[in-house]
């Protein structure tokens, strides 16, 4: 065991939020796991495990774990962060183009259930938490709508109500999505092209923010929810 705070696995670690989330819990003393596209790109942090995971490959979520535990002794997770997602398509629902579609729910969507089965078996042992980076613009009690929101919305509500099930079904871990606000970032700077401002907070605001409430987060009162930090 780790005398470290824990163990943590961040996908889409090379940038933006994901990064910022890294360099946050390399600093409170975690063991950070930045599970990136194209290893090649990610940022050097020092004492972090970087290993290769796209999520819009069948097989990289399994691969990734196995060489956690066969090359670096990995056999538990504390924490996984589905961070990792694609925003690239935005215009009138009339006009998406159906393989754009099934493109944003294959790495959005699908991704995230793979990178939930292949590390199920590492959380379960400590009892750790699957948490996976939502918005909150994609809650069907929201009464506006975004023109442009469709294909990146519409991966979100399967991702809150994916995080639900895991809640129901796993009686022993904590799984719940998060809305970190609307965050400068590459795909933030996206979204405001058709939501009229820019982004109203920066990554080094977010991300403590972010860890601070997945460190808290009980099943009785956060898993099986969206939050918003």
């Amino acid at each position: 065991m780790t005398s470290k705070p824990g163990i943590v696995l961040i996908t889409g670690a090379n940038r933006g939020l994901g990064l910022g989330l890294a360099s946050e819990y390399l600093a409170r003393g975690w063991e950070v796991i930045a599970a990136v596209r194209d290893p090649s790109i990610m940022p050097s942090l020092e004492g972090v495990i970087v290993v290769k995971l796209d999520a819009a490959e069948m097989d990289d979520a399994r691969k990734a774990v196995q060489e956690l535990k066969e090359k670096h002794g990995i056999d538990y997770l504390d924490v996984v962060l589905a961070n990792a997602a694609l925003g690239n398509h935005a215009p009138p629902i009339a006009e998406i183009n159906p393989s754009k579609f099934t493109e944003h729910f294959n790495v959005n969507t699908r991704g995230t259930l793979l990178l939930y089965q292949a590390t199920r078996e590492l959380l379960l042992p400590v009892k750790g938490k699957f948490v996976i980076v939502s918005s909150i613009l994609a809650t069907l009690s929201r009464p506006w709508h975004k023109v442009g929101m469709v294909n990146y919305g519409t991966t979100k509500v399967a991702l809150n109500y994916l995080s639900r099930g895991i809640h129901f079904e796993e009686p022993n871990l904590i799984s719940f999505t998060i809305d970190p606000g609307y965050v400068d970032t590459r795909l933030g700077q996206k979204a405001s092209e058709f939501l009229s401002s820019p982004p109203s907070q920066t990554v080094e605001q977010t991300a403590p923010m972010m860890c601070d409430l997945v460190e808290k987060a009980t099943r009785e009162e956060h898993s099986g929810k969206l939050w918003r930090v």
